[in-house]
């Protein structure tokens, strides 16, 4: 879980990072590539910090019905 919270932090600064990078385009530039890479880039990071926290929900919830599921076995 750690692991996967420090991977998702290290997308979110890469993504702050070319936040800012894009702001300093747009302001001394006024190239439009950049957005577009940015939008790219932004939405997979998205993605793939939505991807993780939704895995690791998941995986709890199993866990979760399991122990309920040989609770009631028992008879508990």
């Amino acid at each position: 879980m750690k692991k996967k919270l420090i991977e998702a932090l290290e997308w979110m600064g890469i993504l702050i990072g070319l936040l800012v990078i894009y702001a300093i385009d747009t302001v001394f530039l006024k190239t439009e590539i950049f957005l577009v890479c940015c939008v790219l880039i932004g939405n997979s990071v998205i993605c793939v910090s939505i991807m993780i926290m939704c895995e690791e929900t998941f995986k709890g919830i199993i866990k979760f019905t399991k122990k309920r599921w040989r609770k009631s076995e028992n008879g508990i």
